[in-house]
């Protein structure tokens, strides 16, 4: 098993990574969340990685290296293609919308509506990795009290953000029951606009 791979980055397609490790390059096949980021050619990353043999009937097996920016997401992708209907494509779907720790929680607190909203998923795929997936990880969630409202998620959701974007706004309001639904959005909304001044400042 090629556990990780260390190597200069000498190209990306629309679904991998090219990595030169010594004298071999190696294509990886990453979620979308890590194709976005600014990575530079010739920089040097290191990717947590699974290889996975796909079967064709009547022609040659096809080894694929699937690649991670954390142990976490290793696993995770790991525990999706467990399940009956998750192959590699769906799972990297998933995990391009979701941070390993949300995607946790969600999967342990049975939030099917939120994680239908992910790529190639559906409601139920989604009811279906909640089945398998729910108990082997409720303990390794934050505890419920500590989680964002899911009818923000929603709301930011239904207003045009993806699942990871939607996510990262609920996280940044206030848990303050005394607070309305209207209220929560405007202050998810507010960080929203905070956080997209801030990377245009880091980008001068």
């Amino acid at each position: 098993m090629i556990a990780a791979i260390k190597g200069i980055l000498e190209g990306r397609t629309g679904e991998s990574l090219l990595l030169r490790a010594r004298d071999i390059t190696f294509e990886v096949f990453v979620p979308s969340s890590l194709l976005s980021r600014p990575l530079e050619i010739g920089s040097e990353i290191r990717l947590y990685t699974t290889l996975l043999i796909h079967r064709h009937m009547g022609g040659p097996d096809i080894p694929c290296i699937y690649g991670f920016a954390s142990p976490e997401e290793r696993e995770l992708f790991e525990l999706l293609i467990q399940v009956p209907g998750i192959g590699p494509r769906t799972a990297l779907s998933i995990l391009s919308d979701f941070a390993p720790s949300e995607l946790m929680r969600i999967l342990a607190s049975g939030e099917t509506e939120i994680l239908a909203k992910a790529g190639r998923v559906g409601k139920k795929k989604a009811a279906r990795l909640i089945s398998e997936l729910r108990e082997k990880l409720k303990e390794k969630v934050r505890s419920p009290s500590s989680s964002p409202d899911p009818d923000l998620i929603q709301a930011l959701m239904n207003l045009g953000f993806s699942a990871r974007e939607a996510l990262s706004a609920a996280s940044s309001v206030p848990h303050d029951p005394a607070l309305s639904l209207e209220e929560k959005i405007k202050l998810a909304l507010k960080h929203v606009k905070e956080m997209g001044e801030g990377y245009e400042r880091a980008g001068r």
